[in-house]
C-alpha cells in the first residue's frame, strides 16, 4: 500500500489532500518505517468515508518491503475489541500466521479496519474484556501505582489519591487511553474557577503528570503524557510562596531550653533540637530508632536516615555532642520501639503531623507568628546558617539530603564521610548555639 509520506527537514510527513484541501500532518519521526506505521493509523480518519486500510493491507505492506516490520501496540477494531503488544518480522511466516491466528481466535474478520494505534519498544498486551476494552481507568492506574510504589509514604499516597479523584470525576470517569492535553488543560481551568492557588493547582497536576509517567513507563498508556509542561509556577515563585527562614532573634525565643524542658512528652524537647542542629525533616527525626544511631570508628556519633523523600535524603548526619550534653545519650537507651513510638501516622498525615502542631503552638506562645514559618523552616535556617558561614555547597547539600543541581559535582565528586561532615559543620554549630545563647544555659533532663 503506498501512501503519501514525505520527508521534509529531518522529519516525515502525511500529505493528501480532502474536499480540495490540502492536508498535512506531522508524523514526528526521523524512522521512515515508524512513519509508514503512523500514517497507516492516520489515513482512514483524514479519508472519512474513503476505504481504510485493512489488516490485509497492513500484511501486504510490509510484506511488499514497503516497512521492514510491524511493532504495533494498540489495534482498534470497529466492534471496540483490541489486541495490543503485537511484534510481527516479515521474514518469520511464524509470525504472521500468528497473529492471523490471533484476529481469528477473536472472532474478528481479518479485513478489519485498524485504527488507533502506535509503535513502542516495550509492547504490554492485556487481555480484553467483556466490554471490548482493555485501559484501565485512572484510580485503576491508581491502585497500580500504588502497588508498585509500596515505599512512598502514605501521606503522599493520600495526596495522590485526593488529587486523582478529583481528576478522575472531572473526566466523569473516563479510560485512561481517552484522556489526552486537551483534558488536563481544561481541568487547569476548572482549578483555577474553583480557586485554587497556584501552588495547589501546581501539586495537582504534578499527581497527574506522575502517574501518567508511571503508565507510560509500565505499559499502561502509549502516548505522550498530556500533564507535561504544564507547570504554572517558576521555579523562583516556588522558592519566593515557599517556608519562610527564621530569623536569629526567632531562633532565641523559641529555644529557651528551661521553657522546653516543661513540656511533658519527650518529642516536645528532642525533636526541634535534632530539627535545629541536624537540618532533618520532621518525618526523618519522627521515624528514628535505636538501631539508626551509630558512631564512627573515632568516635563520632551521628544518625543514619534510611527512608527519606529522596534518594539523596537517604544519608548519615553527624550528631553534635551538645546534644549528649543536654542527656541524649540517657534518653535514647532502651528504646526498642523507636524513639518516639507513639508519634505514628494517623489517616495519611504523616508521622510528623503531631510535632507540627505542637510546634505551632510553641511558636504561637513566644509571638512567633509571620506567615510561613513552620518547622520545616528549621531546616532552612540551618542550611542558610552554614552557607552564610563558609560551608561548601557540596558537603551541605550532603548533611541536608538536597540534590544537587551541578551535574559535575553531583556526578564526579566523591561522598564526604561523617568525620569530615562534623569537622566542617561543629564549629559553625558552635558559634550559632552561643549566638542564641542556648548552650551556656545546658543542664541534663
Amino acid at each position: 500500500m503506498k501512501l503519501p509520506v514525505y520527508l521534509r527537514c529531518g522529519v516525515y510527513y502525511l500529505h493528501t489532500r480532502l474536499n480540495g484541501r490540502q492536508i498535512k500532518v506531522s508524523l514526528r519521526t526521523r524512522d521512515k518505517d515508524t512513519a509508514m506505521l503512523r500514517a497507516l493509523a492516520l489515513y482512514p480518519n483524514l479519508m472519512m468515508n474513503r476505504k481504510a486500510p485493512s489488516l490485509d493491507d497492513l500484511l501486504a505492506g510490509f510484506k511488499s518491503g514497503t516497512f521492514n516490520k510491524l511493532e504495533v501496540e494498540r489495534i482498534t477494531f470497529p466492534s471496540g475489541a483490541q489486541l495490543q503488544g503485537v511484534k510481527v518480522d516479515p521474514n518469520n511466516p511464524h509470525d504472521v500466521q500468528s497473529l492471523l491466528n490471533l484476529v481469528n481466535s477473536l472472532s474478528l474478520p481479518v479485513n478489519a479496519p485498524t485504527s488507533d494505534f502506535t509503535p513502542h519498544d516495550v509492547p504490554n498486551p492485556h487481555q480484553a474484556d467483556k466490554n471490548g476494552s482493555t485501559s484501565l481507568k485512572l484510580l485503576e492506574l491508581l491502585d497500580k501505582y500504588k502497588l508498585l510504589n509500596k515505599t512512598r509514604s502514605s501521606a503522599t499516597l493520600k495526596s495522590y489519591q485526593t488529587h486523582i479523584e478529583e481528576f478522575s470525576r472531572f473526566v466523569k470517569n473516563r479510560q485512561v487511553h481517552l484522556i489526552g492535553k486537551g483534558d488536563v488543560t481544561l481541568f487547569l481551568e476548572h482549578l483555577a474557577k474553583s480557586k485554587n492557588t497556584p501552588r495547589t493547582i501546581e501539586n495537582k497536576i504534578a499527581t497527574v503528570r506522575a502517574l501518567f509517567n508511571f503508565a507510560i513507563k509500565h505499559g499502561y498508556y502509549f502516548d505522550s503524557n498530556p500533564a507535561s509542561g504544564r507547570q504554572l509556577v517558576s521555579k523562583t515563585d516556588k522558592i519566593k510562596s515557599g517556608y519562610e527562614i527564621y530569623e536569629l532573634d526567632e531562633i532565641k525565643a523559641l529555644f529557651k531550653l528551661e521553657e522546653l524542658r516543661k513540656y511533658k512528652q519527650s518529642h516536645e524537647f528532642w525533636v526541634p533540637l535534632l530539627g535545629l542542629l541536624t537540618g532533618a525533616r520532621v518525618g526523618e527525626i519522627c521515624k528514628l530508632s535505636l538501631d539508626d544511631i551509630k558512631k564512627t570508628s573515632s568516635g563520632t556519633n551521628y544518625i543514619k536516615i534510611k527512608d527519606s523523600k529522596t534518594i539523596a535524603g537517604v544519608r548519615e548526619i553527624p550528631l553534635h555532642p551538645f546534644l549528649f550534653e543536654l542527656g541524649f545519650q540517657d534518653f535514647i537507651k532502651d528504646k526498642k520501639n523507636g524513639l518516639f513510638p507513639y508519634l505514628i501516622e494517623i489517616e495519611g498525615r504523616g508521622n510528623g503531623s503531631r510535632v507540627s502542631k505542637f510546634w505551632k503552638r510553641h511558636m504561637e506562645r513566644y509571638d512567633v507568628n509571620r506567615d510561613r514559618l513552620v518547622f520545616h523552616s528549621l531546616r532552612k535556617f540551618l542550611n542558610d546558617y552554614l552557607m552564610s558561614n563558609g560551608m561548601p555547597i557540596e558537603p551541605r547539600c550532603q548533611l541536608l539530603g538536597h540534590e544537587l543541581d551541578n551535574v559535575n559535582v553531583s556526578t564526579y565528586s566523591n561522598k564526604f564521610n561523617v568525620d569530615k561532615l562534623a569537622e566542617l559543620a561543629f564549629p559553625i554549630i558552635d558559634k550559632m548555639l552561643i549566638e542564641i545563647d542556648i548552650k551556656s544555659k545546658a543542664n541534663k533532663v
